[in-house]
């Protein structure tokens, strides 16, 4: 571990826990950790814990709950149990922390895990369920991974950051994705090892043992295929983490229900998700169009739900509610017409939903804030975000108080863990910045070179740029059209004299040379040091090392 290695947490003292046991991050610690060894945990492990041992269970309403919402959170743990194969699961499991967290089916970096990390450790410490939800409905945005690679066609040698895909990046969901043909996995590999050793970085042991994985995996869909494979490394590492699929957690009764309570109130709540999306714009000072995400369709045909509507294996569409033809949502051109609730039973309602969704191939899935609204509101009592989404949840949490639905606490987490040949990076000796603004003071004041002022064949330029100088510092008497001609006279001279005495000199030749070698070696750096690439790449101690750090991570945090 480096000597500078930080940690972004906090102490104990100052994290927040609000009355009745809820807590979340504070926004202005959420800060990303860049250097290698920056461990960020906020609130601390300190406060979660306590949290965790102190605060009931939200799943501890009981059997006989008398309200909607502590049905539908009852009914949503006991799918997710099923999903597990737990079709009868008994009552503490439903009793028990839940510590879950999620992201896409990808190959994501040491800094993401590093929340699985957490959830197993939360699960350990409190005799809890550690969940990792895989999102399959998402997008992929590269099958395949980068590494970094140093080029061998430029005599510099410049490094840059190289993706190693086997096929290109599809519009359709994860879980519509087939899985490369055995052929395609042993060149991919072949070509990601070859990369490796040809720039003497050597083989992690975690990646051979993820290869080994996919290669002996049988599934035929990208998404299972790639949870079962890192599932087999985190197993390795003595993880105890269940992964779900986000297609099993959003395809029951509790699940349909929560999108019926959607189109049953969406006059209002659609209006109150479009207020706090700008509302987070506004406070984030964001101008650019649908950042972070664009609002939802208010027209007189209809309004567009917070959800996608799609067939697998087709791209996704937005799913609108119309009114023309009878209250219907509609799926691109295909119309689903809601069936009435027998007796006005909400999951009656939601199983014959089930059953038109089936008839018509057509899959109803959450997006960014409705997935953490359902799942922080009916699955977790603590769920662990990474930034951009414990940054987002600022709209979440304003979603569920407006329209009154129970929310649960959630925490942040993320780790700045580079590569070993990102660590051995040399940082550029000259800032850019600097001699950026360097050669620029040097174009417009050449007197100041080393030795131009000794240089006989510039003593006349010298001297004549100097009386130049006087004559343009002092008062201007007339201010119409021939004295303006003769001030642009003088400036043009001016400037013809400080390129000749730069040009003279060659101190610009060397200073571009100083400033192309800092450009190549902040591309260098940038490529080296970049914090995103696949964690199977690390080495094993280093995983272990990064596993260690959270576990300890208690007080502030400071690095053992």
């Amino acid at each position: 571990m480096p000597d500078d290695a930080d940690d972004v947490s906090d102490t104990a003292a100052d994290s927040p826990m609000a009355e009745g046991g809820f807590i979340r991050p504070r926004s202005e610690k959420i800060i990303i950790p860049r250097q290698h060894g920056q461990l960020l945990i906020e609130p601390n492990l300190t406060s979660i814990l306590k949290f965790l041992n102190h605060s009931p269970a939200a799943a501890a309403h009981a059997e006989n709950a008398s309200s909607f919402w502590a049905r539908l959170r009852l009914v949503a743990r006991r799918e997710l149990l099923n999903c597990l194969g737990e079709r009868q699961p008994a009552p503490e499991r439903l009793l028990r922390p839940w510590i879950v967290t999620g992201h896409q089916v990808e190959f994501y970096h040491a800094g993401v895990w590093a929340k699985v990390l957490l959830a197993d450790e939360l699960a350990r410490s409190t005799g809890g369920v550690a969940i990792d939800i895989l999102v399959d409905h998402d997008t992929v945005d590269h099958l395949g991974f980068a590494t970094p690679e140093q080029a061998t066609d430029a005599p510099t040698r410049p490094w840059k950051k190289v993706w190693h895909t086997w096929a290109p990046a599809s519009a359709v969901a994860a879980d519509g994705l087939p899985t490369p043909t055995a052929e395609v996995v042993g060149s991919w590999q072949a070509e990601i090892f070859s990369s490796m050793s040809a720039n003497q970085e050597p083989e992690s042991a975690v990646l051979k043992l993820f290869f080994q994985a996919l290669r002996e995996n049988s599934c035929r869909q990208y998404a299972p295929w790639m949870g079962e494979s890192r599932g087999a490394v985190e197993r390795a590492f003595g993880l105890e983490v269940h992964h779900v699929y986000s297609g099993g957690i959003c395809g029951g009764a509790a699940w349909l229900a929560f999108v019926l309570q959607w189109v049953k109130h969406a006059e209002q709540w659609v209006p109150i998700y479009n207020a706090a999306i700008e509302g987070y714009r506004k406070r984030h000072k964001i101008r650019a169009n649908g950042r972070p995400m664009p609002p939802l369709v208010i027209s007189s045909a209809g309004l567009e739900l917070p959800f996608w509507g799609y067939r697998p294996g087709l791209p996704r569409e937005r799913l609108m509610l119309r009114w023309a033809g009878g209250r219907h949502l509609l799926v691109g051109e295909t119309p689903i017409f809601l069936p009435p609730a027998a007796g006005g039973d909400e999951f009656s309602a939601a199983e014959a939903l089930s059953a038109v969704l089936r008839d018509n191939h057509v899959c109803l899935r959450p997006r960014a804030l409705t997935l953490t609204l359902f799942v922080r509101s009916f699955i977790s009592d603590l769920f662990i975000h990474g930034i951009g989404g414990a940054m987002y949840d600022e709209m979440t949490d304003q979603i569920a108080a407006a329209i009154g639905m129970p929310i649960g606490s959630f925490v942040c987490c993320s780790a700045g863990w580079l590569l070993p040949v990102g660590q051995r990076a040399p940082r550029a000796s000259e800032p850019l910045s600097a001699l950026l603004w360097q050669r620029h003071h040097l174009r417009h004041n050449p007197q100041l070179i080393p030795g131009v002022a000794a240089d006989p064949a510039l003593t006349a330029l010298l001297s004549e740029r100097e009386q130049l100088v006087r004559d343009l510092r002092a008062p201007r008497r007339k201010y119409d059209a021939a004295g303006r001609r003769q001030r642009h006279e003088l400036f043009v001279r001016l400037g013809e004299i400080n390129r000749q005495c730069v040009m003279a000199s060659g101190a610009l030749v060397a200073m571009d040379k100083r400033i192309a070698e800092s450009r190549q070696q902040m591309a260098d750096e940038m490529a080296l040091t970049d914090r995103e690439y696949f964690f199977a790449l690390h080495p094993w101690a280093s995983l272990k090392e990064l596993q260690a750090r959270i576990a300890s991570a208690e007080g502030s945090g400071t690095a053992p």
